[in-house]
């Protein structure tokens, strides 16, 4: 066998190597480069016992099917054997029966030598007679004498057979009985014949061994690819399965890290707002201890202006005084307002506030 490509693209290539199909674990075969992408199979389970039981079950059949033609073989081969077997013997018992028939044929001459008869004697002639009348195989033919014949089949009967007819009769008995054999093993021979001949054309015209050769391989060669599929479809499967257990790893990863990110740009979030926060307050109490600094510092000139001394009471007068207060708690006002005496120009103090 040889590889079927299963997936073969862009993004990589995954390798069904039949193999030796039989007995092999390693039903896949992937290139081992990350950088291709590479679908491995080394890691699929499987179900063997399903798939090959297939092939074994085509196995099986296939043997079946060769071991009875080769049974059927077998018997043919043997009939045919003893077919010739039988005809041979045969053969040589129709040998051997005329040799027989010659033994015969001499013992009967002896016979008429012995009692002196010649073909040409009465006695030899009514022999013939006898033996026509008395002929098993054409029964009717006494029923067909003459006239002459018949009268004298009669006399024969009325003082019976003499001792060489006797006794030629009884030569006569075993010679039919040879020929008798001879005639059956002459036809028997003739149709073990015929049979042999039949089942040889047949065994030409039919080879039903190659005929279950070619069925036993069509079975084999079907059960195979039955398996190069059913482990195909199950590597694409287990890959597919495979793929999919990945896209659903590559998810959740990607699902955990946006939430990891989430989380941080949160923290990070959190995190500047609290400087922000902190910034704001050191800002906060930056500025509000520079204002508490103004104010004492105004504070302090707002003492130092409201101590007059009595040289300068006196020469402001006592008439001029109120006015000069009225005019540092006006400044002191101004400073907890900032405000700039520019903005009150206009504004006189009214001496009898």
């Amino acid at each position: 066998m040889g590889k079927i490509s299963g997936i073969n693209d862009n993004s990589g290539m995954v390798t069904v190597n039949a193999g030796k199909m039989f007995g092999q674990n390693n039903i896949l075969a992937g290139d081992n480069n990350k950088d291709k992408k590479t679908v491995f199979g080394g890691g699929l389970n499987p179900n063997h016992d399903s798939i090959f039981a297939k092939k074994e079950r085509a196995k099986k059949e296939a043997l079946k099917i060769l071991t009875n033609v080769m049974e059927s073989d077998l018997k043919t081969d043997e009939q045919q054997a003893r077919r010739l077997k039988n005809i041979s013997d045969m053969e040589r018992e129709n040998e051997a029966g005329k040799l027989g028939l010659l033994d015969l044929d001499a013992r009967e001459k002896d016979l008429m030598e012995e009692y002196g008869i010649t073909y040409d004697s009465e006695e030899y002639k009514d022999l013939e007679l006898i033996r026509r009348a008395t002929n098993k195989k054409d029964p009717l033919a006494r029923f067909n004498f003459n006239e002459d014949e018949k009268s004298r089949y009669e006399a024969i009967k009325e003082k019976g057979y003499t001792d060489f007819q006797t006794r030629a009769l009884e030569i006569d008995v075993e010679r039919d009985s040879i020929k008798q054999d001879m005639q059956d093993n002459a036809m028997d021979i003739k149709k073990e014949e015929a049979e042999y001949e039949f089942t040889e054309e047949s065994l030409l015209r039919n080879t039903p061994m190659t005929e279950a050769r070619a069925q036993s391989e069509a079975i084999l060669e079907a059960a195979s690819q039955d398996v190069i599929a059913a482990l195909y479809n199950e590597a694409k499967e287990n890959i597919d399965k495979k793929a999919e257990e990945e896209q659903e790893k590559q998810k959740k990863v990607s699902e955990e890290k946006k939430a990891q990110e989430k989380e941080d740009a949160e923290r990070e979030l959190k995190e500047l707002e609290r400087e922000l926060m902190l910034q704001e307050a050191q800002d906060k109490g930056k500025a509000k201890l520079a204002q508490q600094e103004a104010r004492a510092k105004s504070s302090e000139q707002v003492s130092l202006d409201g101590v007059l001394s009595e040289d300068m009471y006196s020469a402001i007068g006592a008439d001029n005084y109120g006015n000069v207060v009225a005019e540092q708690q006006i400044s002191k006002l101004l400073d907890k307002m900032n405000l700039l005496k520019e903005d009150i120009k206009g504004i006189t103090v009214d001496d009898t506030v």
